[in-house]
């Protein structure tokens, strides 16, 4: 819960500011004390929005003081690299701004969203490699954890580091997280599941290698499973293998299906091999089902049929929950139901009547749109959020949010 005023010494002008670094850090602090009102006024409780530098679920004074601190010059990006919504190493303005406006709207319930950037460490994640025979372990190379970037990168910090030389040709490795009821999960709940992924990859494209290319042979596969992802021994055939189906090297599986390659673009013949930042886009096209307590498990990893060494630098995982069924098209209908908690909820409404929509609701959308487009003809008083179209209300609204 948001709490705190903001520290004092924290907001003061370096000495020796030029005119245009003092207009950035008047409209820095206003934007960032104006939003601080509007939080302290509602708690937020996100499922995990831009600008949670802790990966916690909640955006806090904080970490909005720690986003303007990166964009004034006076602490390095890696005080909230969730923050920088590019990876660029830096915190804009509109990046302060969409943290903000991320918090108070579009990360909320009943749609899940976690970002993870591996500059801020772990995060939760867990490594595992499967696909191979236990003796086989100590010529496969195998690393895994917090690493520093490569140079080439330009960028400060580490990444999640994945290596592995495929003796076996047929090495996974893999990346793992559980999700539950406080990150938002529901119970039973249908989910479709969609990822965006950046990693660093040194693998050049069109090259040929034994077994395969380097590249286009070694597969990058993202989905999400109700138990979690385990590497147990096979007697049949004396190799360690995942319990959750996963396919088989460029054929997906139901809880893990195909991304793409790691071929990262740069020229076979050009002679080095630097590393290049890839970001990937998927969806994971079965749905899945969340446990009875409330529990997913999100996972992603190559399969390769290279036989030789790949290396991989995860830099950033963004994983989208989209619930499915009747809990959706409510929730769609009648807004955001999270921005308070117990048994009272703040929805918006549209006072505008939408033909298209359901006969005796009404359309969130353009509320939502219209506080950001124009916030000036918002105000914060005891009856709520307001403007001309659009009106927020306190409802007793527990059993939809719950359902």
């Amino acid at each position: 819960m948001l709490t705190r005023s903001l520290p004092r010494k924290q907001w003061s002008m370096p000495r020796g500011t030029s005119d245009s670094g003092h207009r950035t850090f008047v409209r820095v602090r206003g934007i960032v004390a104006s939003f601080v009102c509007l939080l302290l006024a509602v708690h937020v409780s996100s499922a995990q929005c831009a600008g949670d530098c802790g990966a916690d679920g909640q955006v806090s004074v904080e970490e909005l003081v720690a986003m303007a601190n990166v964009t004034l010059g006076l602490a390095a990006v890696l005080a909230c690299p969730a923050g920088d919504a590019d990876i660029d190493g830096l915190i804009t303005v509109d990046e302060i701004i969409g943290a903000v406006s991320d918090a108070l709207g579009d990360c909320n319930a009943p749609q899940v969203r976690r970002t993870f950037d591996f500059r801020g460490g772990r995060q939760g994640w867990e490594a595992g490699f499967a696909d191979y025979a236990p003796e086989m372990v100590e010529t496969l190379e195998l690393e895994a954890g917090p690493r520093v970037l490569p140079p080439e990168l330009g960028l400060e910090g580490p990444g999640f580091v994945l290596s592995g030389a495929n003796r076996s040709d047929d090495l996974f490795m893999f990346l793992k997280r559980r999700l539950t009821n406080v990150d938002g999960v529901l119970p039973d709940r249908a989910y479709s599941v969609e990822y965006a992924i950046t990693f660093a990859s040194a693998a050049p494209t069109g090259c040929s290698g034994i077994g395969g290319s380097p590249g286009e042979s070694v597969y990058l596969k993202a989905g999400a499973a109700s138990v979690e992802p385990l590497v147990l021994l096979d007697d049949a055939d004396n190799h360690l293998r995942m319990n959750i189906d996963k396919g088989n090297q460029a054929l997906g599986g139901r809880d893990a299906s195909l991304v793409s390659d790691v071929a990262n673009g740069r020229p076979c013949e050009s002679g080095d091999e630097p590393f290049v930042s890839l970001r990937r886009h998927h969806v994971h096209i079965p749905e899945v089902t969340a446990s009875a307590e409330g529990e997913l498990w999100v996972l992603l990893g190559t399969d390769s049929g290279f036989e030789g060494t790949t290396t991989l630098y995860y830099q950033r995982i963004e994983v989208t929950l989209t619930p499915l069924g009747d809990f959706a098209r409510q929730s769609a209908w009648r807004g955001p139901w999270s921005l308070v908690p117990g048994p009272w909820s703040l929805v918006s409404e549209n006072t505008k009547e939408n033909p298209n929509q359901k006969p005796g609701t009404r359309d969130s959308g353009p509320c939502r749109a219209n506080w950001w487009a124009r916030p000036r003809r918002w105000k914060l008083g005891i009856v709520g959020l307001g403007s001309r179209s659009c009106r927020w209300r306190m409802t007793t609204a527990w059993a939809a949010s719950t359902s």
